[in-house]
Parts: C-alpha cells; sequence; structure tokens
C-alpha cells in the first residue's frame, strides 16, 4: 500500500542519514588527529632546530681550533729547526773525519817522499811533496771552518731550535688551557641540551600511543632518544680527556620504539650430539679414503709424465669421490673424534670373535711385503736426494697401508693369525718326519754323502790345492 512504501523510504532515508552522521564524525576525528599530528610536527621542527643545532663555534674569544693551527705551525718550524741542526752537526763531523783523514795521509806521503829520494826517483818525491802541501792546505780551511762558519752556524741552529721550542711549549700549554675551558663550556651545553630534551621525550611518552600505531609522536621520541644517545657520547668523551662530565643517564625514562625486527630468536646451538658408526660406515669411510689416495698418487704421476688429459680425467673422478665423502660428512671434526672413539673402542676388545681366512692372511702377508719394499726404496731415494721419487712412493705406502686397514682386523690381529699358522704347519710336519721309514733315513745319508762330495775340490772339476801350485823356476840359468 502506499503507507507501507512511505514508511519504507522514512526508514531508509533516516538509514542513509545515520550513515552520513557516522561518516562525518570519522571525517571530524580524522581531521583532529591529523591537525594534532601537524602541530606535534611543527614542534618538533622547532625543537630539532634549537636543541639539535651544533652551537660549539658560538663561544666568543680565541676557538681551540685556531690555536691548534699555531701549534701545527709552530712544531713544522720546529721540524725544520732540527733538520738545520742535525745538517750542521753533520758539516762538523764531515770536517773531523777530514781531518783524521789528513792526519793520517800526512805522515805516509812523508815517507814516500824519503824513500823516492833515497832512490833518486825525484818525480814521485815532488808528487809526495806536493800531495803533503795540498793536504796540510786543506787541513788549515777545516780548521778555521771549525772555528769559524761551522762552528757559528752550529750555535745558531742550536739556539734557534732552543727558541722556537719553548715558544711552542707556550703555544700547547695555551692551547691545552683554551681546549680545557672549552670543553667545559661545551659540556655544560651539552648537559642542557640533554636535559631539555629529555623533558620534551617525557612529554611524548605520556600521550597514550597504541604500542602498534606509529605516529609522528613515536618517531619524534624515537629520534629524540637516539640524539640524547650521541649527546652523551659527545659528553662521554670530552670528559675522559678533560674531566668533569657528569652522566646523566635516567633510568626512569622508558625508551622509545627502536623499529628493529629484532623478534628475540637466538641462533640454534651446535649440533653435539655423537654420531652413530659401525662396521659398513668404517668400511666405507677407508674405502673412499684409500680410492681418493690412489687417485691422487696416479694424478701427480700423471702430471710428470704431462699426460695432462689423464690427470684431468682422474681428478673429476676424484672431485666426485671427495663430493661424496664430505656428503656423508666424513670430512666434519665431530665425525673424525666418533671414528676415533669407535676405533679406540675396537681396539680395547679383549678378543675378535671374527675369523681369519687364510686368503685374508695371504692378502695381508703380500701387502707386508710390499710395504717392506716401499720403506726401503723410499730410504734408498732418500739417500740419493731423489725425492720425487720418494714422495711417490711414500704416497703408494699410505694406499697400502689404507688396504691393510681395510682388511677388518687390527695388525696385532693379523700377526697373531700368521703366527698361529705357521706354528700349525710346523706342528704337522713334525709327525711325518718321525714316521719316515729306515730306507729314507739311508737315503738322507747318502744325500748327505752326495753333498759332501759335490762340495769337494775335486768334485768340482778344480784340482787339488797342492797340485795346483805353481812350481818354482830356477831363473840362475
Amino acid at each position: 500500500s502506499e503507507k507501507d512504501s512511505i514508511e519504507r523510504a522514512k526508514v531508509a532515508h533516516e538509514a542513509v542519514v545515520t550513515a552520513h552522521s557516522e561518516e562525518m564524525i570519522t571525517r571530524e576525528k580524522s581531521l583532529e588527529e591529523i591537525r594534532k599530528e601537524s602541530a606535534t610536527a611543527k614542534e618538533f621542527v622547532g625543537l630539532i632546530s634549537h636543541a639539535f643545532k651544533d652551537d660549539s663555534g658560538d663561544a666568543e674569544g680565541e676557538q681551540p681550533d685556531s690555536l691548534d693551527g699555531e701549534v701545527l705551525k709552530f712544531e713544522a718550524v720546529v721540524a725544520e729547526a732540527s733538520q738545520n741542526v742535525v745538517a750542521a752537526e753533520a758539516a762538523i763531523k764531515s770536517l773531523n773525519d777530514e781531518l783524521e783523514t789528513i792526519a793520517v795521509r800526512v805522515p805516509i806521503f812523508e815517507a814516500e817522499k824519503k824513500q823516492a829520494a833515497s832512490k833518486r826517483d825525484f818525480k814521485a818525491a815532488g808528487k809526495a811533496s806536493r800531495e803533503i802541501k795540498n793536504a796540510l792546505a786543506r787541513k788549515e780551511k777545516c780548521e778555521a771552518d771549525l772555528a769559524g762558519e761551522a762552528g757559528d752556524r752550529l750555535r745558531f741552529t742550536k739556539d734557534e731550535l732552543e727558541k722556537i721550542t719553548a715558544i711552542l711549549e707556550q703555544k700547547k700549554s695555551a692551547a691545552l688551557d683554551k681546549s680545557k675551558e672549552a670543553g667545559k663550556l661545551q659540556m655544560i651545553r651539552l648537559q642542557g641540551k640533554i636535559t631539555d630534551l629529555k623533558s620534551k621525550l617525557k612529554k611524548y611518552l605520556a600521550e597514550p600511543v597504541d604500542i602498534d600505531t606509529v605516529n609522528v609522536v613515536c618517531i619524534g621520541a624515537f629520534v629524540i632518544e637516539s640524539q640524547i644517545g650521541i649527546l652523551e657520547t659527545q659528553g662521554k668523551s670530552l670528559g675522559e680527556k678533560y674531566g668533569g662530565w657528569v652522566s646523566s643517564d635516567d633510568q626512569s625514562v622508558q625508551s622509545a620504539p627502536t623499529f628493529d625486527s629484532d623478534d628475540g630468536a637466538k641462533p640454534d646451538p651446535p649440533d653435539e650430539s655423537p654420531i652413530a658408526i659401525d662396521a659398513s660406515i668404517v668400511e666405507k669411510y677407508d674405502s673412499l679414503q684409500s680410492e681418493i689416495k690412489r687417485l691422487d698418487a696416479e694424478i701427480e704421476m700423471a702430471a710428470e709424465n704431462e699426460d695432462y688429459d689423464k690427470a684431468a680425467s682422474l681428478e673429476d673422478t676424484a672431485s666426485g669421490l671427495r663430493s661424496e665423502f664430505d656428503d656423508a660428512g666424513f670430512g666434519s671434526e665431530r665425525f673424525r673424534t666418533c671414528l676415533e672413539k669407535y676405533r679406540l673402542g675396537q681396539s680395547k676388545q679383549p678378543e675378535n670373535n671374527a675369523v681369519i681366512s687364510d686368503a685374508t692372511l695371504d692378502q695381508y702377508t703380500v701387502l707386508c711385503d710390499r710395504v717392506n719394499q716401499l720403506e726401503e726404496e723410499i730410504e734408498l731415494a732418500a739417500a740419493d736426494e731423489e725425492y720425487d721419487l720418494a714422495a711417490e712412493k711414500e704416497d703408494e705406502l699410505q694406499a697400502i697401508k689404507s688396504e691393510i686397514e681395510c682388511l677388518g682386523f687390527t695388525t696385532a690381529d693379523l700377526d697373531d693369525a700368521l703366527k698361529c699358522r705357521q706354528s700349525k704347519c710346523s706342528s704337522e710336519e713334525e709327525p711325518q718326519d718321525k714316521q719316515a721309514p729306515d730306507g729314507a733315513n739311508d737315503e738322507s745319508e747318502r744325500c748327505d754323502e752326495g753333498k759332501e762330495e759335490s762340495n769337494s775340490p775335486e768334485a768340482d772339476g778344480g784340482e787339488d790345492p797342492e797340485a795346483a801350485a805353481p812350481t818354482e823356476v830356477d831363473t840362475d840359468d
């Protein structure tokens, strides 16, 4: 009906009016916050222009920088005067050295003159006489320089150095006093600025601020607190130099937001858990290590033979094994420590229940023979100073020792097994020797007699020693 339509239109109009009113209220609140932020920003700009201004050069009177400049100027003059003194002393020393040389050479020339005159070599005598006259003339000139110009120059330079040094000390003392006075005034200004900034900081922190909101007040508090820290550092530096700084740290003032992304997370501690090691892991470790050493030795041999293609191929293979070695964790310090403990525990076991086969003992015997042979070859190469060959043999020796370790038994167990096998073989041979027939004994006796006959000189086709002796020939005829 028409009445219902009017009512609905009325309700809709009231809703629109209410929404518009709420939007206007929200707009007024936003404008109010903007005006407040703008006023705070203007206040903060004025604060920065006043409290952050560097007024260290506004003090009246002579500035420490100008005094430091004068000190540097006089230090340069003192350095130059010192060089002049050193030059004058060097000139004096040179003259004295020349006088000593003349004192030595004049008697020599006198002796040469007399000797030449006695031999009637008057040309040589005249030359020696001229040398003596020149030396004496030079001696007189050097003595005159020492008594006159050179000595005067040394005394003058020393006097100048003393005067300039005294002036420099005065300038330094005056500069130090002025710097100390200026430093104390600067510390007073810094403390006043810090006090002013802290009062402003308390004003900003007194206003209620949402912890998740970043506005002008929050940023201003952060900047003010940072400036306070800078001023405190400057004041402490001046206090260490001149003394008299009183720190104005106030622990009651809460820190402003830092805006750092530190979430308090701590680095994970290093993994110190032990590594589980068994016989299969040890076997893989030894196998990889032995193969890598063998490839390295072959790479060195190929490089020495200039077969670089082969060396590159072997290097690729070795790199793959090294990557597998590192990926398995065999190169870490933790693994080596755990492996050492594992092998130490294996060596302390009372007995090895595993049976050592004859094939293993035969292989061990061959490897031991090769080890002994390589050790002898290394000693010979070192004695002949063939160190490249010795290094090659040493690499081969280490590879063979690694193969021995890969047998799965300790060298002590292998040596004991070899001894047991040898004793067992000898015990089996003894009963056979006791059960041999008498004919065998006779046969053995005949063999022994044959050996004795074969060892005689006649059996070897030789002659009797007495018959073979040469007959003396009488040479009297």
